[in-house]
């Protein structure tokens, strides 16, 4: 639905994901999807790379969310809030 605004089907899930349950690991994401873990783990970077979330460590799992200083937050939060009603 919104693959085109975001560059792939990846960013489009993860963003989806995020907005329903505000943190994922690249595991959790890989699960849900059940899709490979590599693809996933390289969008949560390039995500990450681009300011639109951030990532810490949990134990040895490093856990993605929301960078809350991102310029657009809230837009974006709207766009997926309009998507799934």
């Amino acid at each position: 639905m919104l693959e085109h605004l975001f560059s792939n089907k990846n960013v489009e899930k993860i963003l989806m994901y995020l907005s329903l349950h505000n943190k994922a690991n690249a595991t959790e994401l890989k699960r849900a999807f059940a899709t490979s873990l590599d693809p996933i783990q390289k969008t949560l970077k390039k995500l990450e790379e681009g300011d639109l979330l951030v990532s810490f460590l949990e134990g040895r799992t490093r856990v993605f969310l929301w960078n809350p200083r991102y310029p657009f937050l809230q837009e974006i939060h709207r766009l997926f809030l309009l998507s799934t009603q």
